[in-house]
């Protein structure tokens, strides 16, 4: 597959190549000469792919030989191994900690004590009418 398109990419720069034959003059730092139109266009067209092309592979080696020495750095260095913690007066809570909801409220009826006699209902009204007011 991969040849049948570049086979097709070949014809068509040819076709391009001979339809541009009509004589350019290029001058470039100081030469000077005589191209066909399209054989120029081509060779402009790949100048500028090696432009993009050559320092992006260079960075890409750059960033593979870096990966490289850190991945090497990394395997020879021994475990760091953790001091002990140091115990402290305060304690962090639990982290699973259930929010403090007090417990539900029980009613609790008054005991008498043994040495005492036991409270009697008494009722306390008042007949009197005559008490100055």
């Amino acid at each position: 597959m991969a040849a049948v398109l570049f086979s097709v990419v070949l014809l068509l720069l040819l076709i391009f190549v001979l339809e541009n034959g009509q004589r350019a003059d290029v001058s470039f730092l100081g030469a000077h000469g005589h191209l066909p139109m399209g054989v120029a266009l081509l060779f402009a067209a790949v100048c500028g792919i090696l432009l993009v092309a050559l320092p992006g592979t260079g960075r890409i080696v750059q960033l593979r030989l870096l990966n490289r020495r850190r991945q090497r750095s990394h395997a020879i260095q021994p475990p760091v191994i953790q001091p002990p913690a140091v115990e402290s007066s305060v304690t962090p809570p639990p982290a699973t900690q259930t929010p403090d909801i007090p417990p539900p409220a029980v009613e609790t009826v008054p005991q008498p004590i043994e040495d005492e006699p036991a409270p009697t209902e008494t009722s306390d009204v008042t007949t009197s009418s005559n008490e100055p007011g």
